[in-house]
């Protein structure tokens, strides 16, 4: 008479335990997806933010190099109405041009350290994001099959 007790006991401790593991892999799964949803809509954050600051990037470069040319040009037709050529002259046309190269260049350096923090941000928001391990998963299948099984495991 024991025997279809028994019986009945065990085949639900399996249930119950297969239910439990059924449920922790499923919330395993939803982990996992929220984790990678979460990571990619950093990534994308960032590369916006990249985007954005190359695209401000040349457009500071471009209007650095209008201004550039249109100091240079002014330059030239105030030489010429006045009669001024020679070194002197010279001189100034390469100090505006060496100012332009300094200023794209200190723009093209700030951009940089921009990117730099860029990354750096997405890093540290990546390292935040939680992606549970396949052995963290694994263990957590398993120890809610066990639990699941002994929670019907009669008392001796």
């Amino acid at each position: 008479m024991c025997e279809p007790i028994t019986a009945a006991l065990t085949t639900t401790q399996m249930i119950m335990g297969g239910l439990s593991a059924a449920s922790a892999a499923a919330g395993a799964l939803a982990a996992a997806q929220s984790g990678q949803a979460q990571a990619d809509a950093i990534a994308e954050q960032a590369d916006t933010k990249a985007d954005q600051l190359s695209d401000q990037a040349g457009v500071q470069i471009g209007e650095r190099v209008k201004q550039g040319r249109a100091e240079r040009a002014r330059l030239r037709v105030a030489a010429g109405e006045a009669g001024v050529a020679g070194g002197s002259f010279e001189a100034t046309l390469l100090q505006s041009s060496f100012d332009q190269s300094e200023d794209t260049a200190t723009i093209k350096k700030d951009t940089e350290l921009k990117q730099d923090a860029n990354v750096a941000s997405r890093n540290a928001a990546l390292s935040q994001t939680r992606q549970p391990g396949a052995l963290v998963t694994g263990l957590q299948i398993v120890g809610a099959g066990a639990s699941g099984a002994n929670a019907f495991r009669p008392a001796p």
